[in-house]
């Protein structure tokens, strides 16, 4: 899962194509929120960063792997790490 203080679209996007590669079947995932915002920002070819500390991703999916990698994502964050 993207860190918190992400902010500029091609952070997302690299993100997405991250956790692609790591699916073993076809799979699909919403982003609400400033993640979406950013994602959509790419596809159109725009560069400009959200203002700091703004952005937070929420996928929302039914697929169960997806669901496993952006848990684990998570709980595999800097944060975690540090305040185990």
């Amino acid at each position: 899962m993207p860190r918190r203080e992400l902010k500029h679209p091609r952070q997302v996007e690299d993100w997405l194509v991250e956790v692609n590669q790591q699916l073993t079947q076809p799979a699909e995932m919403i982003l609400i929120g400033s993640g979406g915002l950013l994602w959509h920002a790419f596809q159109k070819g725009i560069t400009e960063p959200l203002p700091e500390n703004s952005m937070d991703v929420d996928p929302i999916t039914e697929s169960e792997e997806v669901a496993r990698l952006c848990y684990a994502a998570l709980i595999g964050s800097e944060f975690e790490q540090k305040h185990r």
